[in-house]
Parts: structure tokens; sequence; C-alpha cells
């Protein structure tokens, strides 16, 4: 099974705030979106999130095979920053 892969910065946008909306999280992501990793050879999705982190999200697509896998790791580095379980 070949790995997911996002089309556009509005996927981008979907997948991030689906993670949120899992979390119960109102934030707003911005900064947003998704880029070829040429080193990896998948994707990055990014994001900023003022209210959680300092730090920019950087989530790699690599061994993510589909969208659901990929707002579970999203959740999951979100939740890593918040230090919740």
């Amino acid at each position: 099974m070949s790995e997911f892969e996002l089309k556009d910065k509005a996927e981008a946008y979907e997948v991030i705030t689906a993670a949120l909306d899992a979390l119960g999280r109102g934030d707003t992501p911005f900064s947003y979106g998704v880029v070829r990793d040429q080193t990896a050879g998948a994707q990055i999705v990014y994001f900023d999130l003022p209210r959680v982190s300092p730090l920019q999200f950087n989530i790699s697509t690599v061994g993510i095979t589909t969208q659901k896998q990929l707002i579970d790791k999203i959740k999951e580095a979100i939740r890593e920053r918040l230090e919740i379980e």
C-alpha cells in the first residue's frame, strides 16, 4: 500500500482541524501547509498553534497510509506538546 498524500493546503487544514476537534481543542492553526521532504520521499504537514506551543509542528507522512492515521499522528504530536494523556 502506498503512503497517504495530501493534495494541497486545504487538505492539510482539514487533517489538522480534525485532530484538534478530536482533542476538543478550539485552536485555529496558522502558517500551515504541506511540503515534499525530498530526503524521506514523503510529505511534511506543518502548522503553528500558538496556544499550544511556540514551536512549529512538522509531521511526516512516512509510514502513513490513511487519512485517519495522519490525523492520529497529528493528535499524538499535539498531546505530547500539551503533555496530556
